[in-house]
């Protein structure tokens, strides 16, 4: 997602990292991390103990080329960044969003439709600028918004404030271990998050327990080129560099197939290309069922 920022943005949030990382509650920098859902497990050697977290392998590139030792970057990510990365956020998309208008308006048709009190999941929220697809005034679905960076929170409320969505939710959460109950929604929404995520199969597995049987995922990623051309190529190339400056984006991930192993009943996609984004023009929309 942050792979589409301007070039000093995504500058400016690499250097930020070397002293700063996202924690994640619950779990320990300097000792062998496990997860609750079975999610591989890693060592991280420090020369001190921590009650922090371990951190991205964004953070754990850039810091250790510089750093003798991963307590570089062990202090918890300030708040006052995110704050300011989500007001820049908020206000970096706006041509991106306008390209990408049609093709949401239809993506998202089924769930303007939908009966009231539908649960709505929507995966890296962010602001918002998806509420206004599945929202109208006749429309009174129960809508969540969960992402990692709670910066968002303010911008993500007052869009649904706007849109007249009363009954909206924001959670401060990871798509890998999210924090609700097995089928607890209707459907979720999850546009230019996989690209970004530690752990796609994961977030994926995610998506499918919280949805209700027969549930649906709507999605719309950017994904590697296609097999032998020069843009995957160059997608190879630069992605460890991406990866580096844009906040763990990767370039190379084919997220379709990836969805298309991840158990759902029926998938339903298209590919397309974004005009003018380059590396980042090969797309993917669609929805997945449980």
């Amino acid at each position: 997602m942050a792979g589409l920022f301007p070039d000093a943005m995504t500058t400016m949030r690499a250097a930020d990292s070397l002293s700063a990382t996202r924690l994640r509650p619950g779990t320990s920098l300097c000792s062998r991390v496990g997860t609750p859902k079975g999610r591989r497990q890693r060592v991280i050697l420090c020369c001190h103990n921590h009650a922090n977290p371990p951190p991205s392998r964004r953070d754990t590139l850039l810091a250790g080329v510089l750093a003798p030792c991963s307590c570089a970057v062990c202090r918890p990510r300030s708040r006052w960044y995110d704050d300011i990365f989500a007001s820049l956020y908020s206000h970096s998309m706006d041509s991106y969003e306008e390209t990408l208008a049609p093709r949401k308006q239809k993506l998202f048709a089924n769930l303007q439709g939908a009966k009231d009190g539908a649960t709505v999941l929507e995966v890296g929220v962010g602001p918002g600028p998806n509420l206004k697809y599945y929202s109208s005034k006749d429309h009174k679905a129960k809508v969540t918004g969960l992402d990692p960076n709670n910066g968002m929170g303010p911008y993500a409320r007052a869009t649904a404030e706007s849109l007249g969505l009363s009954d909206f939710q924001f959670v401060d959460g990871y798509a890998e271990e999210m924090p609700f109950e097995d089928g607890a929604f209707d459907a979720a929404v999850g546009t230019l998050v996989m690209c970004s995520v530690e752990d796609p199969e994961a977030a994926l597995s995610e998506v499918r327990r919280v949805l209700r049987p027969g549930g649906r995922y709507y999605f719309l990623e950017h994904v590697v080129g296609p097999p032998g051309s020069l843009l995957r190529a160059g997608q190879y190339v630069l992605s460890p560099l991406q990866q580096a400056l844009a906040d763990g984006c990767h370039l190379t991930r084919d997220t379709l197939a990836s969805i298309r192993a991840a158990g759902f009943k029926d998938v339903d996609a298209e590919r397309f290309d974004v005009e003018g984004l380059s590396l980042l023009a090969p797309h993917i929309a669609g929805v997945a069922t449980v």
